[in-house]
């Protein structure tokens, strides 16, 4: 897994970062993070599978095999099951930025970019651009929280 996912997750984790709303300016870039997520999937799920099927074909004898059965639990499908966690909610999240691109590039006169601020005269307008930032941020904390699961897993802190 870790030759055929985490290297892709993380070139999708800096290309699709948002640190303001200068965010905006990178649309191709967020648009081909989240093209790239479930081409991860697809590669989790095969790395996953080629682990299953090796393990299949192993024969030991029962006392063996429970301790296999942990370390196993402990080292191929927690990690997996963590980063499908961790790929749903990078997928939420792009999905969540880039409705807020979109948000902001459908109303270029009534939306300023100030620096790495947006500028919102209407009220109406600032509500829904709030929703959607909230929205967004919410992903955000989802995706940065499963990092901390992995390197808890990984590095044990």
């Amino acid at each position: 897994m870790d030759e055929a996912v985490f290297e892709k997750m993380n070139e999708i984790m800096t290309r699709g970062k948002v640190n303001s709303m200068e965010a905006i300016k990178r649309r191709d870039d967020l648009v081909a993070s989240r093209k790239a997520v479930p081409k991860l999937v697809s590669a989790l799920n095969a790395a996953r599978s080629k682990a299953d099927a090796a393990r299949a074909t192993l024969k030991q004898p029962d006392d063996l095999k429970a301790v296999y059965d942990q370390v196993d639990a402990r080292i191929v499908k927690a990690p997996a099951e963590t980063l499908q966690d961790v790929l749903s909610h990078t997928q939420a999240q792009l999905d969540s930025v880039l409705k807020v691109v979109d948000f902001v590039q459908q109303h270029p006169q009534k939306i300023k970019l100030n620096g790495s601020m947006a500028e919102v005269q209407d009220p109406a307008l600032l509500q829904q651009l709030n929703g959607l930032m909230e929205e967004m941020n919410s992903r955000a904390q989802q995706v940065m929280d499963d990092q901390r699961k992995i390197n808890t897993m990984v590095y044990g802190r």
